[in-house]
């Protein structure tokens, strides 16, 4: 790691009580700690300061090889937990992919996201400083301490909303897609519409998704309603964009819905239909060929969906060696993964072929040892099942 990167020995901790269980004085197995993510630290030598960042991985991150889409959230110290609690949810429920979340927080919040001075705020005017750290100091570092996909978002609510705005006119290839949170519109007389409809009528071709949202905010109407017409007459075809009023929200409960909302949008089209699991493995593969075309990268079937769609074909037994096959690809897809080849054994364990099963789930215990897997007990007891099996 960067010797200028100081990872601060502290990790964003929630107490979750399990099962609903009374804590008793000195009862300490009946709670346990749940790590959302890790606190860290980078110097700045553009903004001359140290910049606190917070980073969530996936879950099972450390025990796959996969790269994940980054989402950089600012106003991270307020929106760091809803906004990783959100993309775990989505993506449990294969909605949206697994991702990697960066949440900045502020130290000069006026300072950082105005691209101009505004003679009514004495600290401002600091936008493009802060754009170079991003790009030159804070997203080279993740995307060299982790493994990322060439698929980014930013995320921003009010001033930082209007700041989107701002990366997109000015830095367009920095991010893919953009979600502008009850965007600030009207700082100093409407200076980001004016410079949204200059730089869309420059830019032939924008392919990008931005979501942006409003509450129930009745002095910001009319400038989102005019964001709304530049959009319309100006922007590329290319261009996704949608503008979305949450009228039962205000303007600071608004950001966790938009966040909600505004993943759903990105990723419309990515969750999985029963068509195209009932289309077997050409199926997925044609569907993550599509998701490659519209990301503009590529984009494997993940190693969970592989698996339970091999598990369905398993299930099914009328069709044990298509499972056999999907287990197969997955070792194939993700040889680093210790579940791959435990769930290879089973195939092979339920067709009766124990031999070809041993070799598997021994694999799968000796990859679970290698990379501290929390299902190595339960491959061990695979192993000592299907021993029994053989004569």
């Amino acid at each position: 790691m960067n010797k200028r990167v100081a990872v601060i020995v502290m990790s964003v901790l929630l107490c979750v009580i399990w099962s609903g269980a009374t804590v008793l004085a000195g009862d300490q197995e009946s709670v346990k700690k749940y790590t959302i993510g890790t606190i860290q630290v980078i110097h700045s030598d553009i903004l001359g300061e140290d910049r606190p960042f917070f980073v969530s991985t996936p879950f099972g991150y450390e025990q796959s090889q996969a790269h994940y889409p980054v989402m950089y959230v600012l106003d991270g110290e307020t929106h760091f937990q809803h906004a990783s609690g959100t993309v775990r949810f989505l993506s449990q429920n294969g909605l949206i992919p697994q991702m990697i979340v960066v949440a900045v927080p502020n130290t000069a919040r006026y300072r950082d996201f105005t691209p101009v001075k505004d003679q009514k705020l004495e600290q401002s005017g600091g936008g493009e400083k802060f754009l170079a750290f991003m790009r030159d100091e804070l997203i080279p570092q993740i995307n060299k301490n982790y493994r990322t996909a060439p698929f980014q978002i930013l995320v921003g609510h009010s001033l930082c909303g209007m700041y989107a705005f701002y990366t997109l006119i000015t830095a367009p290839d920095l991010f893919d897609g953009y979600i502008a949170i009850a965007p600030y519109l009207a700082f100093n007389d409407g200076y980001l519409l004016k410079e949204l409809e200059t730089a869309l009528t420059k830019q032939a071709s924008l392919d990008k998704f931005i979501y942006i949202t409003v509450g129930n905010e009745q002095d910001e109407l009319d400038k989102i309603e005019a964001c709304r017409t530049i959009l319309k007459k100006s922007a590329a075809q290319d261009l996704i964009w949608d503008i979305a009023q949450f009228e039962d929200e205000i303007h600071l409960s608004i950001p966790l819905i938009s966040i909600y909302h505004g993943l759903r949008f990105i990723y419309d089209g990515w969750a999985l239909s029963k068509q195209t699991f009932d289309l077997g493995f050409s199926g997925l593969e044609t569907h993550y060929q599509k998701l490659s075309q519209r990301y503009g990268y590529q984009i494997t079937p993940p190693e969970e969906v592989i698996n339970i769609f091999g598990y369905t074909l398993l299930q099914k037994k009328e069709d044990s060696a298509g499972a056999i096959a999907a287990f197969q690809k997955n070792v194939e897809l993700y040889p680093d993964s210790a579940n791959v080849y435990d769930s290879l054994g089973e195939g092979y364990e339920q067709t009766g072929q124990y031999e070809l099963a041993l070799k598997n789930y021994t694999i799968a215990v000796d990859k679970a040892k290698e990379l501290k897997d929390p299902n190595l007990k339960v491959f061990e007891e695979h192993i000592k099942r299907v021993s029994s099996k053989i004569k």
